[in-house]
């Protein structure tokens, strides 16, 4: 296995000192051949004193470290390219678990190719699964996501954050605390050492597939209005509609019937606060299922019964912020009626955030395919400037470009992170360098 980038991180005690340390690196490694990049950014890693004031570089070849290296000396912003100053036992991350949504194909192929944490875990989840073929999304270019079932893509979301969690750990990230989004909370489960991936498995397996039995049509969407107007508007349709998720202040979802979603949004237009803005903003989400309504009320019972015979590993070993409640879950987790309410009740993504945030966690990481749950991270909390989103993957980007310059980030920001873990699967070697 051959990772395509590499990740160089340097430091000083000063800016000054830093552009000069840099100024040496870069007269080192100009004449170098990329084969000996690796080893050089891997000498000079091992060789980092951690100070205050840092740089961060990921790059393919010499000439991409070099223009980079020299981005930083002028003073510019460049793709690859991350600095600043560490703040002191900075916490490690917060993991945020992507819900169903942001699916696409062949999503962290590349961390298959290149990386034994993730191909290991993926090449588990192909053995303790039924049907194989129900992870083909994550291995064939076609057919698009949006054109497969909800029992393929669910359980392939799982599977992929699952390998995602075991890669951060083995990059030499530790999460400080843990959080899904709807079925993201399986993996942040994972994660936290709450299920076992066999367990995991099993019951999203198991979801996936009551909530295709369903015969009533669901619907879903995001409504950009207060919290109050959006009660009212489902004061009478009980029975049609439900508030799906909270994700921000003026960020809602919900679910249910497609004649309760028409009504309901017909009375929030209506509403004297909806009016005085002039407009609703309303976004249809495409996802078959209305989870976290009223419609999954007949298969409850059956989700509970499969929750009970998968078994749970217990408490979480690391923090874990539960959807259920919006704050942190201890033994629960080891309960089927947990995940029953799970199912059913609101998504409280915005109270887990308040509470992460509360506890002076500042660095999220969304483990997921895209950026969905850190765009809502910045629409929940956009007076807090000093938080910080980093990727593991976005669609069409380079994802080892993606996940190494959130590392450097995260190093940049005082995040302790494990460089020699880093490069731990792969050969390298110390060499000579003058810088």
């Amino acid at each position: 296995m051959k990772r395509p980038n590499h990740l160089l991180v340097l430091s000083a005690p000063s800016d000054s000192a830093l552009k000069e340390r840099a100024k040496k690196v870069r007269q080192s490694i100009a004449g170098m051949s990329d084969d000996a990049l690796a080893n050089a950014f891997y000498t000079l890693n091992a060789d980092d004193a951690a100070d205050r004031f840092r740089v961060a570089v990921v790059a393919e070849s010499v000439e991409q470290a070099v223009g980079r290296l020299d981005s930083f000396d002028a003073g510019k912003e460049d793709f690859g390219l991350v600095s600043g100053q560490a703040t002191i036992a900075t916490p490690g991350p917060v993991l945020l678990f992507s819900g169903q949504g942001a699916e696409y194909a062949q999503m962290g192929h590349a961390f298959y190719q290149t990386h034994p944490a993730f191909k290991n875990c993926i090449d588990r989840a192909r053995e303790l699964i039924d049907d194989p073929s129900r992870l083909s999304m994550l291995f064939e270019a076609e057919p698009p996501a949006s054109d497969l079932p909800i029992t393929k893509t669910q359980i392939s979301l799982f599977v992929l954050e699952a390998a995602l969690a075991d890669l951060w750990k083995a990059l030499g990230v530790s999460a400080a605390a843990v959080m899904g989004h709807s079925t993201g909370e399986y993996a942040a489960a994972y994660a936290a050492g709450a299920l076992t991936l066999e367990q995991g498995i099993h019951i999203v397996c198991r979801r996936s597939e009551l909530l295709s039995s369903l015969t009533v049509e669901g619907a879903t969407a995001l409504v950009f209005a207060p919290e109050g107007p959006v009660k009212a508007a489902l004061e009478d349709l009980g029975s049609e509609i439900s508030i799906a998720a909270i994700n921000g202040p003026e960020n809602i979802t919900i679910a249910g019937t497609k004649k309760g979603l028409a009504m309901a949004l017909l009375k929030m237009k209506s509403h004297p606060e909806v009016a005085k803005r002039g407009n609703l903003v309303v976004r249809k989400v495409k996802i078959p299922s209305a989870a976290h309504s009223v419609l999954l009320d007949p298969i409850l019972d059956d989700f509970e019964q499969a929750v009970r015979q998968a078994g749970t590993a217990g408490s979480p070993k690391i923090p874990l912020v539960s959807n259920v409640t919006g704050d942190y879950a201890t033994d629960e987790l080891a309960d089927a009626s947990h995940w029953r309410r799970h199912l059913r009740q609101t998504v409280r993504f915005a109270d887990g955030l308040k509470r992460l945030t509360g506890d002076k966690h500042k660095t999220f990481v969304e483990v997921g395919p895209h950026v969905n749950l850190s765009t809502m991270g910045r629409m929940c909390l956009p007076d807090m400037q000093d938080l910080v989103w980093l990727p593991t993957l976005r669609e069409s980007w380079d994802p080892w470009t993606t996940i190494s310059e959130s590392i450097g980030a995260m190093y940049v920001r005082g995040v302790a992170v494990d460089l020699a873990a880093f490069d731990a699967p792969y050969s390298r070697e110390r060499i000579e360098i003058a810088a």
